[in-house]
């Protein structure tokens, strides 16, 4: 992979090389060579949202152990030597001002697990040490635990993989082929369906995160997980060999021979170090201005690729003085941005990074379809009248007044501009609050069972918590009946 900006510059490559990561990964699904052969430390997705059955919490999420199959639930779990951390970034910096820490004891099914945190980091970095003060919640995993005296609950344990995709279509539209509602070719298949995740999850009280400063003119905090390993350098401590913020930023943006040191690298530097790989948009100097934005920003919306969500830029609008710099900061650092006074259903795409946050239903294949096509409205090109196609044996520029330009002539252009996977969210999430009632969409709940039934075993709490769905069975275990 060579620098983002040459793959921005046509949008069917940019967006084929998006989506080889999702076809070859699935979210940050066996992403790095570091953590490839070890799945425990191998972090899948990171979650962080607004309980909205208790909007006045928040609810972090992450998982490791991809693809864990049901025949052998009994063999995922934690490792015992491992720090499972969120970072907590109150002021915007990419450095970490509060941290959440988990650490393992045992195996299997009856592991415990101590959570400390929200507290204030004793070392901020890659290398950090286990915390010795501030609140703690401690118990065996699989179990609702708490609420501690400080409001926290923690929940650690095998539960449904909530990823989805379709990769046979999405590979559909990587191979540029009509992929319209009316040419669909069959109904969407989750390619996870049916694979477990060990997730570890928390809910607490926004207020436990003190005060939070105002960023872009909202109470953002910048959340991301880290997975780290005993230090072996003789000076103690754990040093980080993975992490994860905003969904496939490092499969997508980060050249797989780099993708290690993306991932033992920490936030603050992300821009310094990793900057180069994110192409300018349209606003500085030598962009174009306002006339080329409108230009491509037409272009895309004559096709219809603004239908399902609004551009990160709307036509007419200045970008200065972000200029230059407008893709680069919505990407770094690489952490999910969250407003945690908004909605907690409002997405908020584009209007300060990927998303508000990330929910467990979230349409992560299509949101990332819908980002590349804005990012490319607001890539500078070398002739900001022109606006690159495919031709039949490459990418060749042409003006957007050629009607060979025109998306609704060429399928192959219309395959990316609205091309999707169908799938709407994982319908085995248990979501609870104002979404879906508690139990009714899972089909791999104990059978029978009511919602109070359900809630007084230990399964969900009240609003819902811990989200996850019920791990997928046994084949033949009778008390989690197989589909």
């Amino acid at each position: 992979m060579k620098r983002f900006r040459s793959l921005i510059l046509v949008m069917l490559a940019s967006l084929g090389l998006i989506l080889a990561g999702l076809t070859l990964h699935g979210a940050d699904h066996w992403e790095a060579p570091l953590v490839d052969e070890r799945p425990d430390y191998d972090l899948l997705d990171i979650f962080a949202f607004r309980n909205p059955g208790r909007p006045e919490n928040l609810v972090l999420a992450l998982d490791v152990n991809p693809a864990s199959l049901p025949t052998l639930n009994a063999s995922y779990f934690f490792n015992r030597d491992a720090l499972y951390q969120f970072k907590i970034d109150t002021n915007f910096d990419g450095r970490e001002d509060l941290v959440i820490q988990a650490r393992f004891s045992g195996t299997g099914l009856a592991q415990t697990v101590t959570v400390k945190g929200p507290a204030s980091p004793v070392i901020t970095g890659a290398r950090n040490v286990f915390l010795t003060s501030g609140p703690e919640v401690a118990g065996s995993t699989n179990q609702i635990l708490g609420p501690s005296p400080e409001g926290i609950r923690v929940y650690a344990g095998l539960r449904d993989d909530p990823f989805v995709v379709d990769l046979a279509q999405v590979n559909r539209v990587l191979g540029r082929r009509a992929v319209h509602m009316a040419d669909r070719p069959r109904d969407p298949i989750d390619s996870l369906e049916g694979l477990n995740a060990s997730a570890l999850i928390m809910e607490f009280p926004i207020s436990l995160l003190g005060n939070v400063a105002t960023t872009l003119g909202r109470r953002l905090v910048g959340v991301w997980a880290t997975v780290s390993e005993p230090a072996t350098d003789g000076l103690g401590g754990f040093v980080q060999i993975e992490r994860a913020g905003q969904q496939v930023v490092s499969t997508v943006f980060v050249p797989g021979a780099l993708r290690d040191a993306f991932n033992l690298a920490i936030p603050e530097n992300d821009l310094r170090d990793f900057g180069h790989l994110i192409p300018d948009a349209i606003g500085g100097p030598d962009g174009g201005g306002i006339e080329a934005l409108n230009a491509r920003y037409d272009f895309l919306a004559g096709a219809g690729a603004f239908s399902t969500a609004p551009p990160l830029a709307p036509r007419g609008t200045n970008l200065n003085p972000i200029g230059r710099e407008l893709i680069r900061v919505a990407v770094l650092p690489d952490m999910l941005r969250l407003d945690i006074d908004a909605d907690p259903n409002d997405l908020a795409i584009g209007q300060f990074g990927f998303q508000n946050g990330r929910r467990l239903g979230d349409d992560v294949v299509d949101i990332t379809f819908r980002i590349a096509r804005q990012l490319f409205a607001l890539t500078i090109l070398s002739d900001p009248s022109q606006t690159p196609m495919p031709g039949t044996l490459g990418f060749d520029p042409c003006t957007l007044s050629n009607p060979r330009c025109n998306p609704n002539s060429d399928p192959r252009v219309n395959a990316v501009l609205l091309g999707t996977d169908f799938i709407k969210g994982d319908p085995d999430l248990v979501l609870g609050g104002n979404e879906r009632p508690l139990g009714t969409e899972s089909a791999n709940d104990p059978e029978g069972l009511t919602r109070a039934q359900l809630i007084q075993l230990g399964f969900f709490d009240s609003t819902g918590f811990p989200f996850f769905a019920t791990a997928h069975p046994i084949p033949g275990d009778r008390s989690f009946p197989p589909r």
